[in-house]
């Protein structure tokens, strides 16, 4: 795996932008890289990681977006000898390797009792199948693990990102994430085993968009007919079917950056305004999930992306 960094050249040296989630460009004061030229677009073009490359699209911008002095029409694939010009300015992007992963456990305030996190999804509370049960505990931290160094908490539906030593409560128990010994290799079961699922989705169907999820073990299965809701599992599973294709690492599977999800759903929005959206839509979906007996965690975070994980998916000749 890897992360990319956008390089700007200068007069007095390189200035660098490390890029762990998509990164957009242009006049606005709340992009991530603001340029201050009357040349350049108020949300200029969008710079974001798909697995293993780095790609660039222009976002409508008044005077557009040159790769090696060509204009794009459309997302366009980086390498690091890519030279990107917008407006008066010139940039780079290159490939950096990402921090081994790392070995982590579960540590209980007070007991110092540890318990090796060794799953993508590892849950903590009352119900029976918990990875590891509080039986008086009134709800459950659901713990996932992206593999790209990151660490998600999930509870009711939301989630948020962990740091090492941060404490959980869960009623009367304290829980702290620590890394293990690190001659210690982590064994973490894969996604695909935790979530046997099928999507099947499209955006031309009878009444508009629509996605299907089917559980491949029980035969249930839930519709999502309000209209972002299925665009946002088409996107998703458009994702999962090219990466197959293009034979991807299973930890890369499937990522799809928010700023893209925002974009497809909604079109151009203040970029505050789009993150709340999806936090929103993501929690209504999951809550979806949840309703019909499905596993709610199947659709996972890193920062600045989004995916599901699934066994099988048939996203129609659109794909």
């Amino acid at each position: 795996m890897m992360t990319v960094e956008i390089v700007l050249p200068g007069p007095h040296g390189a200035r660098v932008l490390q890029l762990d989630r998509s990164a957009q460009i242009g006049r606005a004061p709340d992009n991530d890289l603001v340029v201050a030229d009357s040349e350049v677009s108020w949300r200029h073009a969008l710079v974001y990681r798909e697995g293993d490359h780095v790609l660039l699209r222009d976002l409508g911008s008044r005077n557009g977006t040159l790769v090696d002095g060509v204009p794009i029409t459309g997302p366009i694939r980086l390498n690091d000898r890519s030279r990107v010009r917008i407006g008066s300015i010139e940039l780079f992007v290159r490939g950096v390797p990402s921090p081994r992963t790392r070995a982590l456990l579960i540590e209980e305030v007070g007991t110092g009792i540890q318990h090796p996190l060794h799953k993508a999804r590892y849950t903590i509370g009352p119900d029976e199948d918990a990875d590891l049960r509080v039986p008086s505990a009134d709800t459950q931290i659901t713990l996932l693990v992206p593999g790209n160094g990151e660490i998600w908490c999930g509870v009711d539906d939301e989630d948020r990102p962990v740091e090492l030593g941060e404490t959980l409560v869960l009623g009367r128990f304290a829980f702290v994430v620590r890394e293990a010994d690190p001659r210690r290799e982590p064994t973490v079961e894969g996604g695909e085993a935790l979530y046997a699922y099928e999507l099947v989705a499209t955006l031309d169907g009878a009444t508009g968009p629509e996605a299907t999820l089917r559980d491949l073990n029980s035969s249930d299965e839930i519709r999502f007919g309000a209209e972002t809701r299925a665009v946002l599992l088409y996107i998703l599973g458009r994702q999962v079917h090219r990466d197959r294709t293009d034979g991807r690492a299973r930890d890369e599977i499937g990522w799809v950056s928010d700023d893209e999800l925002i974009i497809s759903i909604w079109g151009k929005t203040p970029r505050n305004d789009g993150l709340a959206r999806l936090k929103t839509l993501l929690h209504r979906v999951r809550g979806g999930c949840r309703a019909a007996g499905f596993d709610p965690w199947c659709i996972e975070k890193r920062r600045g992306f989004t995916r599901i994980r699934l066994q099988l998916v048939d996203v129609g000749e659109g794909a």
